[in-house]
């Protein structure tokens, strides 16, 4: 191969075009060509570049996935494929993910209580939204139980890669306090969040209090004193 600076630029890359690289596994390392689609979508299955999401795949059925496989199964589900809305229930899943991550330490402190996003990798519109009921380790895997919020629907086939990541969105209970005055001239942040504890008042609550505020009003106004210089 002559040196690289000896070859143009190509500034309209396209999925068609190939890269230079070498085959890892094999035992010399063969030098191939790979293209721009294939790295796009080992990008797309792996979820390898950071981004709080993590890939495995789909492998139903199987009772005992050597860890290496880096899959997950619905639990008792017995099908070679399944609708992506419908993986509410017990999920078991690899510590390690296609990109050869270990996200739990993340997912059990972040994930319980909150609401994923899964989709099938390069699919976004193959999606749904579950809450995280509980996570509990089980050996090399951990299971994982959900709750289905909402989705649009689409099938995961044997093999597919699905990616998952945490979702703060519309069903994510958020508890809140807050430290007042909520501006200060120091330029220094306000600490807020709401008392999950707190009740929305009725109507008749609001009626009553402002009917008490306007009678406090014509109180003070009216035994109130003012005087003149």
């Amino acid at each position: 191969m002559g040196r690289i600076s000896n070859y143009p630029l190509d500034y309209d890359v396209i999925g068609s075009d190939r890269l230079p690289g070498s085959a890892w596994n094999t035992p010399t390392k063969i030098t191939k060509n790979f293209t721009v689609d294939a790295v796009a979508d080992y990008y797309n299955r792996t979820a390898k570049i950071s981004t709080g999401q993590f890939a495995w795949q789909f492998e139903p059925y199987i009772t005992s996935q050597p860890q290496s496989q880096k899959t997950f199964e619905k639990v008792d589900y017995l099908n070679d494929s399944i609708d992506i809305t419908n993986l509410g229930g017990i999920l078991r899943i690899a510590q390690l993910t296609l990109g050869n991550t270990e996200p739990f330490p993340f997912i059990i402190d972040q994930w319980l209580g909150k609401n994923a996003l899964i989709y099938k990798s390069g699919y976004p519109d193959i999606y749904a939204i579950y809450t995280v009921n509980s996570v509990v380790q089980d050996g090399y895997y951990y299971l994982v139980d959900l709750t289905f919020v909402e989705g649009n629907s689409g099938t995961l086939d044997k093999n597919d890669s699905v990616t998952f990541g945490l979702f703060p969105g519309n069903g994510t209970l958020i508890d809140v306090t807050a430290t007042f005055p909520l501006l200060s001239s120091g330029g220094t942040s306000p600490n807020i969040s709401v008392d999950s504890g707190y009740t929305i008042p009725t109507d008749g609550e609001l009626a009553d209090a402002l009917l008490g505020y306007n009678r406090s009003i014509i109180s003070a106004t009216v035994t109130g004193t003012t005087t003149k210089t």
